[in-house]
């Protein structure tokens, strides 16, 4: 496990997006705007909604001004959304680089909630907090 170098606690959510694309984190939404999806994420329709949208993530992922890391790491940040874009590429994502990023419910980072854990979300980028043995 690598150790995180600072803790990450900007209150201003640009910052919070800056520093994350200085540590090479790139955030990719399996959607293109915004919804108000209050109870319809468990739905069909839902799980449909994302796989329409996914020749846009990946015509946005494969851009050419994002370059990618050899050791490309992905988390999933929710957990209904998370299995519909593991549904959405069942033989995970091609980058144009050539690597292939598999998706997998072990990528979801989230909790019984469906919403994202801090320990889960460390757990899947194999980091440790800093002051951890």
């Amino acid at each position: 496990m690598k150790p995180v170098k600072r803790p990450l606690k900007p209150s201003d959510p640009e910052q919070a997006l800056a520093e994350f694309a200085s540590r090479g984190f790139l955030l990719v939404d399996s959607l293109p705007f915004a919804e108000a999806y209050s109870n319809g994420r468990s739905r069909d329709g839902y799980r449909q909604l994302v796989e329409s949208c996914s020749s846009f993530v990946l015509e946005k992922i494969n851009n050419d001004g994002i370059g990618w890391s050899d050791d490309v790491k992905v988390a999933l940040a929710f957990k209904l959304n998370g299995q519909a874009v593991v549904g959405s590429f069942p033989d995970g994502i091609q980058l144009r680089t050539g690597q292939r990023l598999t998706l997998s419910e072990e990528l979801i980072s989230a909790d019984g909630s469906g919403y994202t854990n801090p320990e889960r979300l460390r757990a899947v980028f194999d980091v440790i907090p800093v002051g951890s043995d």
